[in-house]
């Protein structure tokens, strides 16, 4: 979920910042007609595996899903520790073996990028030099 708070933290929920909480009740807007009734809706019970899954399992190829994993961990890999924990258990509900190999992609992006500043190369944000 999305909200305009207009400051320098996240606008987004759940995040790991600290940011704005679900409330509920306290700022619901009113329905209002269109064609038939505008409303809120609770999504907190969707089901955000199975599409994630069935792709893992039946569209990517065992070289597809290790390409896959490899992408994410470069991108991971300067993240925050609570923020990986956290993409890493989201990844394992989706399937055990995607958190694994993204982890062990991520150990090897850690190992690679170690080696690079051991080497005096100039590290940019992005991971490239």
């Amino acid at each position: 979920m999305c909200y305009y708070t207009h400051s320098k933290g996240p606008n987004y929920y759940p995040n790991s910042f600290n940011g704005p909480e679900v409330t509920p009740d306290g700022f619901k807007d009113h329905p209002y007609p269109v064609v038939g009734d505008v409303d809120r809706h609770d999504d907190s019970n969707d089901d955000n595996f199975t599409q994630p899954r069935l792709f893992w399992e039946k569209a990517l190829n065992a070289a597809e899903r290790q390409e896959l994993c490899e992408n994410i961990a470069d991108n991971l890999v300067d993240c925050y520790p609570p923020i990986i924990e956290r993409v890493l258990t989201l990844f394992g509900k989706v399937k055990p073996e995607f958190r694994t190999g993204v982890e062990r992609e991520l150990e090897n992006a850690k190992k690679e990028r170690y080696e690079r500043i051991k080497n005096g190369e100039v590290i940019a944000a992005d991971g490239k030099h």
